[in-house]
């Protein structure tokens, strides 16, 4: 004999199912304009059947179905395609960063065009041809001595505004980093509220919108590499290293490097924990230099390792799209070629 209010007690299951179906499709609508949110499904399964297979079962001609549930509500999303997405916006924000240096460097060559150096140097050519012309020319003279000055000046002024610039960009990468660090932070808590949700057997949705918005936004400043584990943390990896191990963040940290001879010392960037450790088994020594900060002295060989600590290693993304305008593009072809050029001035006594 069937239980009372059996046919009740499924059409109540079945009202609530497509209730809490309704409620996931307003959800979906409240939030169609809301950065990172992923449309939502339900998924409605049937219930158990009545009755189960046991000694005491009732007779019945065979089981009855007992209505409908929602069994979990599916978050919409293609992790193939985020990993492409996020690839792509690693090279993007390179890309950008390194357009907008540029763009900065360019206006620093050209910017105002009659004391750029094509300028002032056309401007200084032609004077020498007027004093060859009339060597005994007062005014020719003091032209040329002018024109001459105005060269060295607008050599000059561009070498202090490519350093300037350079010291720009430590301040940049200092920033960057400490985007990083609050970054992978934030995610490694969602990690915690995550792997909590889920171990309730909850779906833990609209906190995974949020991580991966901020895992959007890491690729675009480091090359990263996501993996999702099966308790729905992210595990997400730089070069092959830690950044963010379920609810663990590993920060970097910036230092200047000392041992770089250009005017600007540029600001480096090391794993945090590689700092910590090297201070603890050498206190009072550079970690970069690996020399005594007070004597100047280097560790001797036989010194417990490690003896200096390595950069990060970062290939891609707007940190390293900063470095390379300031370190390649500046320091290393920009700078010396400022140098040489004055060089073969004097060299030349074309100035004098």
């Amino acid at each position: 004999m069937l239980p009372s209010f059996f046919g009740l007690n499924t059409v109540t299951r079945a009202l609530m199912a497509q209730q809490e179906a309704v409620d996931v499709v307003n959800q979906n609508i409240s939030n169609a304009s809301t950065p990172g949110y992923s449309e939502q499904t339900a998924v409605i399964t049937a219930t158990d059947p009545y009755t189960t297979p046991a000694f005491d079962r009732p007779g019945l001609s065979g089981q009855l179905g007992t209505g409908v549930v929602v069994s979990k509500v599916n978050r919409m999303q293609d992790e193939l395609l985020n990993a492409q997405i996020r690839n792509g916006t690693q090279a993007m924000g390179q890309a950008q960063t390194m357009d907008d240096l540029y763009n900065q460097i360019q206006s620093i060559y050209n910017d105002p065009s009659n004391i750029a150096i094509n300028s002032s140097a056309t401007s200084f050519f032609n004077s020498v041809h007027d004093l060859s012309n009339n060597p005994e020319s007062t005014a020719a003279r003091t032209a040329m001595e002018q024109q001459g000055e105005g060269l060295a000046s607008a050599i000059s002024t561009r070498y202090q505004q490519l350093t300037s610039l350079q010291s720009d960009m430590n301040t940049k990468v200092e920033g960057i980093v400490g985007d990083v660090n609050s970054t992978i932070q934030q995610i490694a808590a969602l990690n915690g509220q995550i792997s909590e949700v889920t171990g309730l057997g909850d779906n833990a949705n609209d906190l995974m919108d949020k991580r991966d918005t901020l895992v959007d936004h890491l690729s675009s400043l480091v090359d990263t590499r996501d993996v999702k584990n099966l308790d729905g943390t992210d595990t997400i990896q730089l070069n092959g290293r830690f950044l963010v191990n379920k609810d663990q963040a590993y920060t970097l940290s910036t230092l200047p490097n000392a041992n770089s001879t250009a005017t600007v010392k540029p600001v480096d960037v090391f794993w945090t924990q590689d700092l910590n450790q090297f201070q603890i088994v050498h206190p009072g020594y550079d970690p970069i230099s690996g020399k005594n900060i007070t004597t100047g002295q280097p560790l001797p060989s036989t010194a417990t390792p490690p003896q200096s600590v390595q950069q990060t290693l970062i290939t891609t993304g707007t940190l390293a799209g900063t470095m390379q305008i300031r370190d390649q593009v500046i320091q290393d072809t920009l700078l010396p070629q400022l140098n040489e050029l004055a060089d073969s001035f004097t060299n030349t006594q074309v100035l004098s």
